[in-house]
């Protein structure tokens, strides 16, 4: 399934350095057109260095 992005926002907490990146990403909420996503990016599991909101359409 793919979709168009309606709207995505990004916010970049804190610098990455560290050894290892690992990013989460979560369906908040989908609709019969429109779903809405946030995400998550951490530094070896300690430290969030940035988060994502994002909504989207359907391609049909």
């Amino acid at each position: 399934m793919h979709g168009f992005t309606l709207s995505l926002t990004v916010n970049y907490l804190d610098r990455g350095i560290g050894d290892k990146v690992v990013t989460k990403g979560f369906l908040e909420r989908a609709g019969r057109s429109v779903y809405f996503v946030r995400g998550e990016a951490w530094v070896d599991d300690r430290l969030m260095i940035a988060s994502v909101q994002g909504t989207f359409k359907y391609a049909r």
